[in-house]
């Protein structure tokens, strides 16, 4: 398995080599998937669905042995946990209020899917940053 810094290390490193923002989150996903898989957890594709949420979820974790139909939409049954990746944190209150609104619309579908945003960098003294104080 792949350490922390390793992983980052990785990231940046494709970071270099592009300047689109969708393709560093694409690459950051799909490398927390291979992590995921490595840990012998059932992880979705990026991009994908749970029935009766409206919005597109970055990473899903689902039950063993659970199957999506046609590999993009999952039963809230079958869902452990919904991942929010952003590779550089918040892009300002319009995005944190999103997240919030994906989140409840993920427990209301669920309530026992837990939702997790993760975010590789942030700026500390960016206004709309993650933080624990509510």
């Amino acid at each position: 398995m792949t350490t922390e810094r390793e992983l980052l290390n990785n990231i940046l490193l494709l970071q270099k080599t592009t300047k689109g923002t969708k393709f560093v989150g694409a690459v950051t996903i799909e490398l927390l998937r291979k992590e995921f898989e490595e840990l012998d957890l059932n992880v979705s594709n990026r991009d994908v669905f749970v029935e009766g949420v409206p919005y597109e979820l970055d990473l899903l974790i689902t039950k063993k042995g659970t199957t999506a139909e046609a590999n993009v939409v999952f039963d809230s049954k079958d869902v452990l946990a919904v991942l929010e990746v952003k590779f550089s944190g918040s892009y300002g209150k319009k995005n944190i209020d999103h997240v919030k609104a994906v989140f409840n619309s993920v427990t209301a579908s669920n309530n026992s899917i837990k939702c997790f945003y993760l975010s590789i960098s942030e700026n500390s003294r960016y206004k709309y940053r993650a933080t624990t104080e509510v």
